[in-house]
């Protein structure tokens, strides 16, 4: 696999729940690892669990709910939310795999593919990166694209 192949990802990976949820400054919702403060692949050494009500225990206890803004009851009602919908949330990134279960298309019209060079890569993370984008294509997570 060389650094630099373009693929295709069926689904997002949220490898850590808590990153999603602790933002960059205090109380704050960030939308991915990296606008919480991570500029490295997360690391998770959160065993693949099976018995949902463990789950359910386990990811409400991974977010680290002290530095929120949100009144009480609004906290209540978060919890709750991931509670009742603990199935949709990764507690690691190896519970997560590919779905065909629905076809998304983006309809762009006639505008022309955007162009864009690669963007560079540390040097020191090239490493990281090819192992993660190995991972993913052994798992089935993405596949190479066939885009132009």
């Amino acid at each position: 696999m060389e650094l630099g192949t373009v693929f295709e990802c069926d689904i997002v990976p949220l490898a850590e729940v808590a990153a999603a949820f602790s933002g960059a400054g205090r109380g704050e919702v960030a939308q991915t690892p990296n606008e919480a403060g991570s500029d490295q692949r997360p690391q998770s050494n959160t065993p693949i669990i099976d018995d949902p009500e463990q789950q359910k225990e386990t990811l409400l206890t991974k977010i680290d709910w002290s530095h929120t803004s949100l009144a009480s009851t609004d906290l209540e009602h978060m919890k709750a939310f991931i509670a009742s919908w603990h199935c949709l949330f990764a507690l690691s990134d190896r519970e997560l795999s590919s779905m065909e279960v629905i076809e998304h298309m983006i309809n762009v019209g006639s505008h022309p593919p955007v162009k864009q060079p690669p963007r560079p890569l540390p040097f020191a993370m090239r490493t990281v990166v090819a192992d993660m984008i190995q991972d993913y294509l052994d798992r089935g997570v993405i596949r190479p694209s066939k885009s132009p």
